[in-house]
């Protein structure tokens, strides 16, 4: 009997002793491997990760450092598989259902991201970084409303995060909220009115709401700090031209590289010009707007190259540009001024008369000019009958 017991003593003693001895190398092996990790050899430290866990598979630090390492080597599918088994020993584990959310979100699972996300915001509520998380999340998902609520969420708990006011912003703005939008950014610019993607959005949702004052405002504020960028000088100078201040609209636009001119705002160059009496800078503007493309205001572009050129006294060329813009787009505006040339311009008005016809025959008139070539058909079927006799 007593040489049972002894036995059993030294079985115990012997495995207590190899229980030591594991431990031993588990954690000498999960020293070195950390050593490894510290340098970011995250390849090597894996390596003595594992080779802890063959040891000790039930290693909560070995199986959490080759959960690292794996997710930073970009081992997605280890680094989830590890991430798991530690879930399955602690399931509130914090940085395991962090890392399980980010490893979702970088293999597009979005779905699965936003469970694990949600579970850690139940957990704290008060945590922005799950609030930015699911904001991250559900804007990728397209679904904006719920990404605003956590922003919402984030800015309630602190309300001076300048990222969740951008994000949050920028959403209104995207949605056409553009009053909320500058709402919004104002307590980010009141901590930091320097900071130039707040600044830019504010000028862009001015903009969008034509507060025209406060673009040029804000416009040549950056610009004295030369913090401009191509759009925001394209902004401040229709801001410009919308108010009918032709020469800093022009000196705004001209400052922009060819390729940001479209062709519009060669439109616009062209208008400043002719309302500063730059007669030829006008036309070629004029030329670069009609050549460039087909917008849907193209006929307005052939309207007003024709009234630089009567500006010029070159009635032919204005009959000939108008003629051109109405076979090119078709608007029955440009009947009326070409009948409006031939009436003023021309001793015989038989083609004003025609052209002033034409136009109230197309069905797509407006009242003033419908009532001015009414008249001015009455008067000159008066003015042909009297010449006539």
């Amino acid at each position: 009997m007593q040489a049972k017991y002894l036995i059993t003593v030294f079985i115990l003693a012997a495995l207590n002793a190899f229980s030591q001895n594991n431990k031993q190398k588990v954690d000498s092996l999960n020293q070195i491997a950390e050593k490894f990790k510290s340098h970011y050899k995250f390849d090597s430290a894996l390596a003595y990760y594992q080779k802890a866990l063959k040891a000790d598979s039930s290693n909560t630090s070995a199986m959490s450092g080759a959960a690292g390492c794996s997710y930073q080597l970009g081992l997605l599918t280890s680094a989830k598989n590890y991430y798991q088994k530690m879930l399955q020993t602690d399931s509130t584990h914090i940085r395991a259902l962090t890392h399980l959310g980010n490893i979702a979100i970088q293999r597009g699972n979005y779905k699965k991201a936003q469970e694990r996300f949600t579970r850690l915001a139940g957990m704290d509520s008060t945590n922005t970084f799950y609030h930015k998380k699911l904001g991250s999340i559900y804007k990728k998902m397209g679904e904006d409303s719920l990404a605003m609520n956590e922003y919402h969420a984030i800015l309630e708990i602190r309300h001076n995060d300048l990222q969740a006011i951008i994000n949050l912003a920028n959403l209104q703005y995207n949605h056409k909220d553009y009053e909320n939008s500058l709402k919004t950014l104002q307590p980010g610019l009141e901590q930091d009115s320097s900071h130039r993607k707040l600044q830019k959005l504010r000028i862009k949702a001015h903009y969008k709401l034509r507060n025209y004052q406060e673009v040029i405002h804000y416009g040549n504020k950056m610009n004295s700090v030369g913090e401009l960028s191509e759009n925001v000088v394209k902004m401040t100078g229709v801001a410009y031209f919308r108010l009918k201040i032709y020469d800093e609209a022009i000196d705004w636009l001209t400052q922009l590289s060819k390729k940001d001119m479209s062709p519009t705002l060669h439109y616009y160059l062209a208008i400043g010009y002719r309302e500063t009496k730059q007669w030829e800078k006008s036309l070629a503007a004029f030329e670069k707007a009609i050549s460039r493309t087909i917008p849907g205001n193209y006929h307005r572009y052939f309207i007003h190259k024709g009234f630089a050129l009567e500006d010029l006294k070159n009635f032919p060329k204005a009959i000939k540009t108008f003629r051109k813009g109405y076979q090119i787009t078709n608007k029955p505006i440009l009947l009326f001024h070409l009948a409006r040339v031939y009436d003023h311009y021309y001793k015989d008005k038989t083609p004003a008369l025609r052209h002033y016809k034409l136009y109230l025959n197309s069905g797509k008139t407006t009242r003033i000019y419908r009532t001015y070539s009414e008249k001015r058909i009455d008067a000159l079927r008066e003015h042909t009958h009297f010449n006539s006799l």
